[in-house]
């Protein structure tokens, strides 16, 4: 399996996928996703999904013309105007669990945030309960960190963050 970068050609297959997540498993939706999916607009989805923003990537599996994997990454600022990234929206359809796709969106969007300039913290968070996003993330070098630090501070407190630092 090949993750590539997703462009705006891309955006009702992306769409697609991400209300399907939402309609299948609404317990993997995370708050940047709810977020993402309240902002759609019908008459221009491609806009609300790719603006012309380049603090926002978005990578995704193909299979059979279909995406059948998602993830993203966002350069954020801190209370102090720091910046550092945030990994999020991960999401493979169920059939494909297992079959390399994870390993492939994670390989793809690490290796691109190791290489931005600047950039030594990555971040991501997902509900406590989420076991799987847990372990996967650890798997990657991804540990627990406390809320209370400025980047993360409007994460919910049901919520469990991690950080990479980069290697």
């Amino acid at each position: 399996m090949i993750a590539r970068v997703l462009t705006p050609a891309d955006a009702r297959l992306y769409i697609n996928l991400r209300r399907r997540q939402a309609k299948e498993e609404p317990d993997s939706v995370t708050i940047d996703v709810k977020s993402e999916l309240e902002g759609l607009s019908n008459e221009n989805p491609s806009a609300a999904i790719f603006p012309a923003d380049p603090a926002r990537i978005y990578w995704g599996v193909e299979h059979h013309a279909a995406i059948v994997g998602l993830l993203a990454i966002t350069r954020r600022f801190d209370a102090t105007l720091h910046s550092y990234l945030w990994l999020w929206g991960m999401y493979v359809r169920p059939r494909y669990r297992g079959t390399g796709v994870s390993r492939a969106l994670m390989e793809a969007a690490l290796l691109w945030s190791d290489g931005e300039p600047k950039q030594s913290r990555l971040f991501s968070s997902f509900p406590a309960q989420n076991r799987r996003a847990y372990q996967l993330l650890q798997r990657w070098g991804f540990s627990p960190v406390s809320q209370s630090r400025p980047s993360v501070s409007r994460v919910p407190s049901d919520y469990t963050v991690v950080e990479r630092l980069r290697r």
